[in-house]
């Protein structure tokens, strides 16, 4: 998952050449962002449970569909469907389990 994230400060620090040590920083920012911040596993829950389920079943699916739909017979199409839907009952699912972690309230 870090590594887009590398790449990009890679690109715009270095001078598109791999540098370690900006990995090393990265790495301890994340590090103390995850230790430092309260309650970050809800919000890193809420986050993974919404916008990675969406970016892992529902847009590839989506696009396999939009990108192939003249050549993709029914059964392609039946199959494609069925991991928008179910990445659609996981993500909403999965958000308002987080969102009712985060809202609850703590004693």
């Amino acid at each position: 998952m870090m590594n887009p994230v590398y790449e990009v400060f890679e690109r715009r620090f270095c001078g598109y050449r791999y540098c370690l040590w900006l990995r090393w920083v990265l790495v301890l920012v994340v590090s103390l962002v995850a230790l430092l911040v309260p309650n970050f596993a809800d919000f890193l829950s809420l986050v993974g449970s919404s916008i990675c389920v969406v970016l892992s079943f529902v847009l590839p699916a989506m696009f396999h569909c939009l990108v192939f739909k003249d050549e993709l017979g029914w059964k392609c199409l039946v199959s494609d469907g069925a991991i928008v839907v179910f990445g659609f009952v996981i993500a909403v699912s999965g958000t308002w389990s987080s969102l009712s972690e985060i809202l609850a309230p703590k004693a």
